[in-house]
């Protein structure tokens, strides 16, 4: 088996949210400023999943990952919020 199709098997075995925000984020950020922010904005988006849950979960149960790819839209809604805030404040400090 070729290499790239080794890489492709192991990318396609991650969470499925995750994976999908960090190809857009590689796609979006050619210029490092703003790239921080999205990057954060991204990762609470990544972190309110169930699969984030089915994550822990396995470890703790010493089992196979079974990502599902959902979203706890309201909760990653608090989170961008959240996120946002503190973005804004480490930027006020800095002026």
């Amino acid at each position: 088996m070729p290499v790239t199709d080794e890489i492709a098997m192991t990318i396609a075995q991650k969470a499925p949210i995750a994976v999908k925000m960090a190809k857009k984020l590689i796609n979006e950020n050619q210029e490092i400023k703003g790239g921080l922010e999205k990057e954060i904005a991204f990762f609470a988006q990544c972190f309110a999943t169930q699969d984030r849950l089915e994550g822990i979960n396995a470890f703790l149960e010493k089992r196979k990952l079974q990502f599902k790819g959902i979203c706890f839209l309201h909760v990653t809604n608090n989170c961008i919020t959240l996120i946002s805030h503190i973005i804004q404040q480490q930027k006020d400090k800095r002026t």
